[in-house]
């Protein structure tokens, strides 16, 4: 549907992984070469999205970097419709009327990110994360690395930290990538000190950045509160995906006189807190085939996960009232 090249699109290229023959039975090794020209001529274009007044698209940037890859840039123009662009094209119109205007444009938003998963995992895209990572990768891995990480994402898997990948490339069987149940991981939680900081700086100062979300949410676990289940119903789980976190913080806040002192006595409290699109996943795991494909539709392919019994517990709390 997008095209993400700027100007002449560069020639295909069949890139060999090394070790493997070609046709001739001859080994093939890499030799990458003009590295930052590459970067140049594959580099996604931003997306414009063009929509009513106040709209961010923070929140989805937030659920795309916990699967393990950057979103791409988006430019949000004011308008009186949603319109999701990339050189003049657009979504067709679509009739939600379970949504709000704000979460049609985040549904949209996510369905055209999940698209552009296999045109931006390139060689230098693994080179640009490992380095800012601090890892220097040897750069005859960079093909087969792009290889197997576009292949992770494109299964739902999150992506592992840029320290493994190097021994990903040498020992992986290509063919067993993305195969079987992936463990679930909890995020590293923020100092206490540092969440009560974001908390009261997102109230105050009517700030917020991904950082103050995961802060949100592990001021919710750390104060124990327990929610009804979620509802295993695609468009219920969607919307519970997307209600964003400084909204609900800010309406508790109204209704506790007592906020701050609340916020501070659970400080040196333990907050642990599962990534939003994992939650969802195991959600999704009891849904049928049908339903499933509903919320994959707008995701991407969510992952099979291995959870322990209170990871289980901790995807069906609703974190904030």
């Amino acid at each position: 549907m997008f095209s993400f090249f700027q100007g002449k699109p560069a020639a295909p290229r069949v890139i060999y992984l090394r070790g493997e023959p070609r046709r001739n039975g001859l080994e093939v090794g890499e030799n990458p070469e003009n590295l930052s020209e590459l970067l140049e001529s594959l580099a996604p274009a931003p997306f414009v999205l063009r929509a009513p007044a106040g709209v961010s698209s923070l929140l989805l940037e937030w659920l795309w970097l916990e699967r393990g890859y950057r979103m791409p840039a988006v430019l949000v123009e004011p308008g009186f419709s949603l319109r999701v662009l990339d050189q003049a094209e657009s979504f067709p119109e679509q009739q939600h009327p379970f949504f709000t205007p704000a979460e049609i444009i985040q549904l949209e938003l996510a369905r055209a990110v999940a698209s552009s998963i296999p045109r931006f995992v390139h060689r230098d895209y693994v080179l640009a994360q490992a380095r800012a990572a601090g890892v220097e990768l040897d750069p005859r891995l960079l093909g087969r690395l792009s290889k197997y990480l576009r292949k992770l994402l494109q299964a739902g898997w999150t992506l592992p930290a840029p320290a493994a990948w190097a021994e990903l490339a040498h020992t992986a069987p290509f063919d067993e990538i993305a195969r079987g149940l992936e463990s679930l991981r909890l995020r590293t939680p923020l100092e206490g000190a540092r969440r009560s900081q974001l908390i009261f700086q997102a109230l105050t100062e009517d700030t917020c950045t991904l950082e103050t979300f995961q802060a949100i949410e592990e001021f919710w676990a750390a104060s124990g509160q327990v929610f009804p289940e979620f509802r295993l119903e695609p468009r219920a789980l969607l919307r519970d995906l997307l209600r964003h976190p400084l909204h609900q913080l800010e309406r508790w806040a109204r209704q506790t006189p007592d906020f701050e002192e609340r916020i501070l006595g659970v400080e040196r409290l333990s907050a642990p807190s599962l990534p939003r699109l994992a939650r969802l996943a195991l959600l999704a795991q009891e849904l049928n085939s049908e339903q499933r494909l509903e919320l994959e539709s707008y995701l991407g392919p969510l992952p099979q996960l291995l959870a322990t019994p209170a990871q289980q517990r901790l995807a069906r709390q609703r974190l904030g009232p």
